[in-house]
C-alpha cells in the first residue's frame, strides 16, 4: 500500500471502532526481495538488524521488525488512543500527557495468539511504567492505552 492507501483504510478501521490492526512489518514470501509501492526495499543488504531508512522521508508510523530492541507507538489522528509495540518484556515508561483524556482504559494483546488482558482504568497522569505480561526476548506486546469515554471494545479472549 502506499501511505495515503494505509491512512485511508487505518481511518476506515478507526470509525468501525476497531481497536488493533495486525500488520505485516516483513512478508514471509519475497517480502525483503520485491519493493514497495514506492519502489523501496526494507532492508539494507537483506539484514533484519539494519532497516533502510531514506534520509528526508516523512514516517509517521513505523512496523514492528524495524530492530529487535525499538519500541514503536501509533496513535490515531483525533488522540483517542495510544498503541506501543514492545519487541521484548522489559518494563518501559509512557508519557500519558500525550493522551488528553481524563481517564485511560489500558490493555495488553498478543499479536502471536490474537488474545486480549485487561490491565483496567488508570487515572492519566504522569509518566507510568508497564511491564509485559511476560519476560524475555523477541515475544512481541502490543500495549493500547484507550481514552475511557470512546469505550472502545476489547477482544473477549483472554490470555
Amino acid at each position: 500500500l502506499t501511505r495515503e492507501e494505509a491512512d485511508i483504510y487505518l481511518a476506515d478501521r478507526a470509525q468501525k471502532g476497531f481497536t488493533v490492526i495486525q500488520a505485516v512489518g516483513l512478508a514471509e514470501l519475497e517480502g525483503i526481495t520485491v519493493p514497495n509501492a514506492y519502489g523501496h526495499l526494507p532492508l539494507q543488504d537483506k539484514d533484519p538488524s539494519r532497516p533502510l531508512v531514506r534520509e528526508g522521508e516523512n514516517i509517521k508510523t513505523a512496523m514492528p521488525g524495524e530492530g529487535r530492541y525499538r519500541f514503536v507507538a501509533t496513535r490515531d489522528q483525533e488522540v483517542t488512543y495510544l498503541m506501543v509495540y514492545a519487541p521484548v518484556g522489559r518494563p518501559f515508561a509512557v508519557n500519558m500527557k500525550i493522551l488528553p483524556a481524563k481517564k485511560i482504559k489500558a490493555w495488553w494483546f498478543n499479536p502471536r495468539t490474537g488474545k486480549s488482558r485487561m490491565i483496567g482504568a488508570l487515572k492519566n497522569e504522569g509518566t507510568k511504567v508497564f511491564e509485559t505480561p511476560s519476560p524475555g526476548e523477541m515475544i512481541d506486546w502490543i500495549l493500547v492505552l484507550d481514552d475511557a469515554q470512546f469505550k472502545y471494545p476489547i477482544p473477549k479472549s483472554e490470555l
